[in-house]
């Protein structure tokens, strides 16, 4: 942050962010601080149309609508105002925003899907009576990971003592 205030002031400031946001920002506030020194810029210059070149370049290198937003975010929480509004929702980074959204839409993070109900007619198919403790156990999870929709990481901290 580029407030003249002191480090525990800052220390507060930052708190308001996780570390890992503040780590995506560091990322964007190299290749920022980068962009800058290529082209002779002072980076704690606030200047619209120097922020705009910037999220170009990023554009240009092909980067997600993400990966730019973060950058936007960045400049925004780093930098402050420009015009009296906070930077990332200046007009032209806005507009600029909705131009890169408009060309490189977001995409889906999963290409292939699959049926759910192969896996649900399988687990109905097996006899709680006859299968194995292991085999049971597995039903179990199954069944659990298919009705919460939660990641394996969160199935594995279930605790055995929590359970009713």
């Amino acid at each position: 942050m580029n407030l003249k205030v002191s480090e525990a002031v800052k220390k507060l400031l930052q708190a308001s962010k996780s570390e890992g946001t503040w780590s995506q920002y560091r990322f964007s506030l190299s290749k920022w601080t980068q962009y800058c020194v290529e082209n002779n810029w002072c980076p704690d210059e606030i200047n619209i149309s120097h922020y705009l070149e910037f999220l170009h370049s990023l554009y240009k290198k092909g980067l997600s609508y993400s990966t730019i937003n973060t950058a936007r975010s960045t400049l925004s929480t780093v930098y402050g105002k420009i015009d009296n509004v906070p930077i990332g929702e200046h007009t032209h980074i806005i507009d600029f925003m909705k131009g890169v959204s408009r060309l490189r839409p977001v995409q889906a993070c999963y290409t292939v899907t699959w049926d759910c109900n192969v896996v649900l007619n399988y687990l109905k198919s097996i006899d709680n009576t006859s299968c194995s403790l292991k085999e049971l156990s597995l039903k179990l999870v199954s069944w659990l990971a298919l009705r919460t929709g939660q990641r394996v990481q969160t199935l594995v901290s279930i605790k055995l003592n929590n359970i009713k």
